[in-house]
């Protein structure tokens, strides 16, 4: 069996639902936990670095478009 016809079969299908799901949450995880930063009694001083982390850094980039292809994958899998 090739990995096309693996990955277009029902299994294969549930497969990739299950994968990209975990991936998914895992994001909303990391995103609830650099959102839980405005909290730390520091006056903003972690989600400041936090945020800053976020917009300069290259390989945030490079997720954001595997976040969008495994958006992409959920949905043309579901």
């Amino acid at each position: 069996m090739k990995w096309s016809d693996f990955l277009t079969s029902a299994v294969g299908k549930k497969l990739v639902m299950g994968l990209t799901g975990l991936f998914l949450i895992s994001f909303l995880v990391v995103h609830v936990g650099v959102n839980a930063c405005i909290w730390a009694n520091d006056d903003g001083v972690m989600f400041n670095k936090a945020a800053h982390f976020m917009g300069a850094t290259v390989v945030v980039r490079i997720m954001e478009v595997g976040l969008f292809i495994g958006i992409f994958l959920h949905i043309i899998q579901g």
